[in-house]
């Protein structure tokens, strides 16, 4: 059977943004490594890139970087900070 490693509870967070968010670079590796879709935006708009850059965390936001994440993507509802 074929893992859904894209799927998106009902705030639009999928594993990745929860990996990013959480600072869990093995997880996020290997959620990458299984060909996760990158740019997923949760109900705020907010990307997986965006998670690890609000919380600091260099590491996954420079892997998300070498992965391909856009970093064009532009949150559309009001600016809160998140962590």
């Amino acid at each position: 059977a074929e893992a859904l490693i894209n799927v998106q509870d009902s705030n639009g967070m999928s594993a990745l943004m929860f990996a990013t968010k959480e600072g869990n670079h093995r997880c996020m590796c290997a959620l990458l490594e299984a060909s996760v879709a990158l740019d997923l935006t949760d109900v705020d708009g907010w990307t997986a890139l965006m998670f690890s850059c609000s919380t600091n965390n260099t590491l996954c936001c420079r892997t998300l970087l070498e992965a391909g994440a856009d970093v064009s993507i532009l949150v559309t509802t009001k600016l809160v900070m998140r962590g």
